[in-house]
C-alpha cells in the first residue's frame, strides 16, 4: 500500500488496526494511537515518518525486483541442472549393466505366447512383429542383441488367403 492510498483512509482506518497488522512494524507514534488531529509539530514528523517509508518501500521494490531477476536466471540454470543429473544418475542404471544373454530371455519372455494361426491371423502376426521390433526401438545396443537373437526371429507368417 502507498503513502497515497493511506492517506486516504479514514482517521479511524489507521486507529482501528489489529495489532496483528501492526506486528513487525516500528514502535507506532502516539499520534496514530488517536483520533485527535495531529499538532503542527506532529505534522512535520509524520511527512517525515511518510518520506522514510516511501523511500524504505522503493528500496524493498527495488530488492525484490533484483531477487526475481536472479529466480529467473537461475530456474533455467535449474532445470538443465535437473536434466544433468537424470542423465548421470541414468549411466549407473542396473539396466545397463544386465548382459546381453539376460536381455535376449527377456526379449523372447515378451513374445506373445498364444502365436497360433486362425481367422483373425493378420491381427496376431501384426502383434508378433509388432513385440519381436520393439527392443530395436530403445538403443542400438537392444537392437543388436534383438537382431542377434535367433528365438525372436524362429516364426514366418505366410499369408496365404488370396483376396478377391
Amino acid at each position: 500500500m502507498n503513502s497515497s492510498s493511506f492517506t486516504s483512509l479514514s482517521p479511524c482506518a489507521t486507529h482501528c488496526m489489529t495489532e496483528d497488522a501492526l506486528a513487525g512494524l516500528p514502535p507506532i507514534p502516539s499520534w496514530l494511537k488517536t483520533n485527535k488531529p495531529p499538532t503542527v509539530s506532529d505534522v512535520s514528523a509524520i511527512h517525515g515518518a511518510i518520506s522514510e517509508a516511501e523511500s524504505s518501500l522503493f528500496d524493498l521494490n527495488h530488492q525484490i525486483g533484483l531477487a526475481s531477476a536472479i529466480l529467473d536466471d537461475l530456474g533455467p540454470k535449474q532445470t538443465q541442472e535437473e536434466q544433468r543429473l537424470k542423465m548421470l544418475k541414468g549411466v549407473l542404471h542396473p539396466i545397463r549393466r544386465t548382459p546381453p544373454e539376460l536381455l535376449a530371455v527377456i526379449f523372447s519372455l515378451t513374445l506373445p505366447e498364444d502365436w497360433v494361426l486362425s481367422s483373425s491371423a493378420h491381427y496376431q502376426s501384426y502383434n508378433y512383429r509388432k513385440a519381436v521390433l520393439l527392443p530395436g526401438k530403445i538403443c542400438s545396443f537392444w537392437r543388436d542383441i534383438s537382431l542377434t537373437t535367433p528365438q525372436l526371429w524362429s516364426k514366418i507368417t505366410l499369408n496365404l488367403i488370396q483376396k478377391r
